[in-house]
């Protein structure tokens, strides 16, 4: 059974928009796979120069740890830290304090009139108040 170009041309206008969501929908289906599996894989690369690692979650339990950094850097959004006891040893700490204002209210001194009339002599002196 031969089909006629008419026939062929609505076939393909009523099957294209099923095939185009289908494959649509298959693109997104990949994609949102591949993200999920990218939030929720462990990555580690090591090399001789550094340990790059990057999880989505991290639990550590150890009795005994040790971390020496020549250079450490800290960013987090939110940080919690419980210890049942806590210990430091300092070599050398420095302080540097950025800026030291002084400030001083002003100082008034005031005499009062000194009059002589006569042989009366009049001195007066204003208490100075700190």
């Amino acid at each position: 059974m031969s089909l006629s170009k008419d026939q062929k041309k609505w076939i393909a206008a009523a099957v294209t928009p099923v095939v185009t969501a289908v494959a649509t929908e298959m693109a997104v289906a990949a994609a949102k796979s591949l993200l999920e599996k990218l939030i929720v894989t462990n990555y580690e690369k090591r090399t001789l120069s550094s340990t790059k690692q990057m999880s989505p979650t991290t639990d550590t339990t150890s009795l005994d740890s040790r971390n020496t950094s020549g250079v450490q850097n800290d960013a987090s959004m939110s940080h919690d830290n419980v210890q049942a006891q806590s210990g430091a040893v300092t070599t050398a700490d420095t302080s540097a304090e950025a800026t030291e204002a002084g400030t001083q209210a002003s100082e008034v001194r005031t005499q009062a009139i000194n009059t002589k009339l006569g042989t009366l002599t009049t001195n007066s002196t204003i208490t100075q108040l700190n």
